[in-house]
């Protein structure tokens, strides 16, 4: 009998002074809060080394101009979470109802990939019903960070794996960091107890094909998506505004708002469909009390 080999999980740790060292981050609790970022966004360094990723505040201009050694290892990101941040609204008795086998997970780390096509659309995929976090989401193709892998090259695997889209070596060096995202799942506390906590890395890639041409190329893994979109830029406004916009102003009532949207089914068999999603789904900002529903991701949006 073949054993499967350890999974080594990509966790993170954190600092609020350069002077400390490094610990672990709790699994209760917000990293926004850790951070004293208290809009909902700030920024953060952030660099993966040793299967370990390292966040910390960032730096000042003269600790940059006297550790310039260090300050190259680490990239300053824009980090974000939703306002119904589970970390941020658990109760210190709700903190205490947690299991320990959840609490000593800490905090893990996944990456995703915003691929853009040369005609400027986004590809996103809507996650397989049997999945164990956000079924039915849709999220940019990602996942895990294997042992030893770079964030991009992390990212590259996952959308490979999942689109079967082969990007080159060279392609992989313009991968860059867009922001950081904190995760938890469920992602409100009205769903039940939190069972999940992620650092996600979004990944930006353009590359020289149209979505046309991609889209040939494309063989969806049932085992992880059931389907996928182009977002064209007016689907774009509509998962932002709720619809196209005129001169910088939501118009809201453009046909891109209400027809429904061409997308890629794939089956159990990997058979490709199209099919047509709701734009009500692009549109839609908070999960629901029972269970998941179809909607874009928060951190997507």
């Amino acid at each position: 009998m073949t054993t499967a080999p350890a999974y080594t999980r990509i966790v993170v740790h954190i600092r609020r002074d350069r002077s400390e060292p490094y610990k672990p981050a709790r699994f209760d609790t917000c990293l926004l809060d850790y951070f004293s970022i208290n809009d909902d966004f700030g920024r953060v360094e952030c660099q993966l080394q040793d299967n370990i990723v390292y966040l910390q505040p960032q730096a000042t201009p003269r600790f940059r101009h006297s550790n310039k050694r260090e300050d190259n290892k680490a990239e300053t990101c824009r980090f974000q979470h939703p306002p119904f941040c589970v970390g941020h609204k658990i109760s210190e008795k709700e903190k205490e109802a947690l299991p320990p086998e959840i609490v000593e997970r800490g905090v893990d780390v996944g990456v995703c990939v915003l691929l853009e096509s040369s005609d400027g659309r986004i590809l996103v995929t809507r996650r397989a019903q049997h999945m164990r976090t956000f079924p039915g989401v849709w999220v940019p193709p990602g996942g895990h960070v294997e042992e030893g892998e770079t964030l991009a090259a992390a990212g590259i695997r996952e959308l490979q794996e999942e689109t079967g889209l082969e990007i080159s070596e060279e392609l992989e060096k313009k991968c860059r960091i867009l922001g950081l995202w904190e995760s938890y799942y469920p992602p409100v506390l009205y769903r039940g107890q939190p069972k999940r906590h992620h650092l996600v890395v979004y990944l930006h890639l353009k590359v020289h094909l149209t979505s046309e041409d991609l889209q040939t190329f494309l063989k969806l893994d049932s085992n992880e998506v059931d389907a996928c979109v182009w977002l064209t830029r007016e689907l774009a406004e509509v998962v932002v505004y709720g619809g196209p916009t005129a001169n910088n102003r939501p118009t809201f009532s453009p046909p891109t708002s209400t027809l429904h949207v061409p997308i890629t089914l794939v089956d159990d068999r990997g058979v490709h469909s199209p099919g047509l999603l709701n734009p009500r789904a692009l549109r839609k900002k908070m999960p629901d009390p029972e269970k998941e529903v179809e909607r874009l991701s928060t951190g997507t949006r």
